[in-house]
């Protein structure tokens, strides 16, 4: 498939959904009902070595069970370091694009330096203060980002474009999802780099996740869990990926911008240079950054 088609457009953004869609919340949703079940049911412990209890009995209770919580630490740990590793390398780029701050390790490692200190510094004034109000403002700023491109952005091509490809998600869902290419090197690499990549990260953080949200399902029925976990989530990455993807597409295929030429780090910076309150966008961009996000609240 050649790039600059509609085909193509299409299909980026359906295999965006694939990676942070139904296959993605379902390892989180997975996780979490397990360990919910065991806990508010059966009065175990919200451990993930507790989730393992039909599996493995009364060993749950013994050095099997600590092992398995200790392998799902070190696993959010590597989630973690991903994430603060994509959030930081981001933020760089964005302040070289817009101020000409070096784009180096440096700079990246002074970012995760100050990340590092937020995290210490709301972690020790618990999950009703700093946390709680590091993660309110963050919501805060995202919905303003995403409705600012909404309305900024060309809007009736994103609403008219997501009807497209996420239908286009649903109906090849399971053939995308089953998809490894055995005959094809390229296409082989590609979902190595990109959909594995992103499956085994979600995979990682499933222990951390899925404990907190187990935490906060008491009460749910299981139908009730499905939908606020799978389908809700689903949805609002979709439309997220939609608005910020679909103004990049937009510009690329009908204004004649080369929004593919930028770097990952920089494209995001110059769509906004094409769009009215640039300068806020990439403000709001900046201190709102879904890497850092999962790391610091």
């Amino acid at each position: 498939m050649h790039g600059g088609t509609t085909e193509a457009a299409i299909k980026s953004l359906r295999y965006t959904y694939l990676h942070w869609g139904f296959h993605a919340w379902a390892i989180y949703a997975t996780i979490a009902l397990g360990i919910a079940y065991f806990k508010f049911r059966k009065g175990y412990p919200g451990l993930m070595s507790a989730a393992l209890y039909p599996l493995l009995g009364e060993r749950v209770k013994g050095a099997t069970g600590k092992i398995i919580d200790i392998v799902a630490v070190f696993a959010t740990i590597f989630g973690v370091c991903a994430s603060l590793g994509l959030g930081a390398a981001q933020i760089n780029g964005g302040l070289s694009y817009l101020t000409g701050i070096p784009n180096n390790l440096t700079v990246q490692f002074t970012i995760i330096a100050i990340v590092t200190v937020l995290f210490i510094v709301s972690a020790g004034t618990g999950i009703k203060k700093g946390i709680k109000y590091l993660s309110n403002t963050n919501l805060v700023l995202a919905v303003i980002l995403f409705f600012a491109v909404l309305f900024l952005g060309p809007t009736i091509f994103l609403l008219n474009l997501f009807t497209t490809t996420f239908g286009s998600y649903i109906q090849n869902l399971p053939a995308m999802g089953l998809r490894l290419s055995p005959f094809d090197v390229e296409s082989a690499a590609w979902l190595q780099g990109w959909t594995i990549f992103y499956w085994a990260w979600w995979i990682a953080w499933a222990p951390f996740v899925g404990t907190f949200i187990a935490r906060v399902s008491k009460g749910r029925t299981v139908r009730e869990f499905v939908v606020a976990v799978l389908v809700i989530p689903t949805i609002v990455c979709a439309l997220w990926f939609n608005v910020f993807g679909g103004t990049g597409i937009f510009m690329e295929y009908n204004l004649g911008l080369d929004i593919s030429g930028q770097t990952l780090e920089t494209a995001l910076f110059y769509v906004f240079q094409q769009l009215p309150l640039s300068g806020i966008l990439a403000f709001l961009t900046i201190f709102f950054n879904q890497h850092l996000f999962y790391y610091v609240c």
